[in-house]
């Protein structure tokens, strides 16, 4: 029973999903799925740390901005650029307004796989307007002097290829035309299933199942802690209580980017857990 314990807490950090890129600030109630060549990428900004540049990002994405814009450079294991002025058609004069400038605003955010990185002249740092950066890795020489904007949340397969295609090697300029079809704002449990990133799991879930999860641990628990002396109900009882514990986990890890003392609460109740376990294997 300890091993199946120990599994039962490998298998709880698995659910946790991917690791925040930046664990400091929170990310957008809403997503952005981009629409690609390649497929589609599912974003979430950082309206906390970088709120000028989020809300210019959504504000052009609702307005169609970004629609049919092509990629003006990809460069394996630096970024993809996204490129304002590379668009299949002209911006009506209603969209060329919504287009300003914005001031940095750097923050503590690195610049890893999956950031979303503003561009600006290399002279002017608060010339930002539309460009932006899928990072594909770890560029520390950026950090402080570009405005990390937000993360992908979902989609590696669609940076995986974006990433890998073909380019020319004097400008890094894809020799086919790999595109944004289309940005949209959608809120998280309007994302579909097959683009639906780790963070939204939560949303997915009907509003009972925290509920019946936490009914199932402690009915498991009160059957341990009557009937521990009689083997098969205290198996029955470490079974529901694993189940129950399973279940909260799996409903509150995915919100810990929105909760800063989740991961503690998470990580003590794991500990409590796996030790009550221990006990009543113990004391059998």
């Amino acid at each position: 029973m300890k091993k199946l314990a120990l599994l039962f807490l490998f298998s709880l950090s698995a659910l946790a999903g991917p690791a925040r890129l930046c664990p400091s600030t929170t990310l957008s109630d809403d997503r952005l799925v981009l629409s690609t060549t390649t497929g589609d990428i599912v974003i979430a900004l950082y309206p906390q740390v970088a709120p000028r540049h989020a809300a210019q990002i959504r504000r052009l994405a609702e307005a169609h901005v970004y629609d049919g814009t092509a990629f003006l450079r990809v460069i394996p294991g630096f970024a993809a650029q996204l490129g304002g002025v590379a668009r299949r058609g002209p911006l009506t004069a209603a969209q060329v307004k919504l287009i300003t400038r914005i001031p940095a605003e750097f923050n503590g955010c690195p610049h890893r796989r999956g950031t979303v990185s503003m561009a600006h002249d290399p002279d002017d740092p608060n010339s930002a307007q539309t460009s932006f950066l899928l990072m594909f890795g770890e560029i520390p020489q950026m950090n402080g002097r570009f405005t990390v904007v937000g993360e992908v949340v979902d989609g590696e397969d669609a940076l995986e290829r974006l990433e890998h295609i073909a380019t020319n090697p004097a400008d890094n300029l894809p020799l086919e035309r790999v595109e944004l079809k289309t940005m949209r704002v959608m809120a998280p449990g309007q994302v579909p299933r097959a683009t639906a990133g780790a963070v939204d799991v939560a949303e997915q879930l009907p509003p009972v199942f925290p509920w019946l999860s936490a009914f199932v641990a402690i009915a498991g628990l009160l059957l341990l802690l009557m009937a521990w002396s009689h083997p098969a109900r205290r198996v029955l009882g470490m079974l529901w209580l694993m189940a129950g514990g399973f279940g909260l986990f799996a409903f509150f890890a995915p919100l810990a980017h929105r909760m800063p003392g989740l991961p503690i609460l998470l990580f003590v109740g794991c500990l409590a857990l796996f030790k009550t376990l221990t006990y009543f294997e113990t004391a059998k």
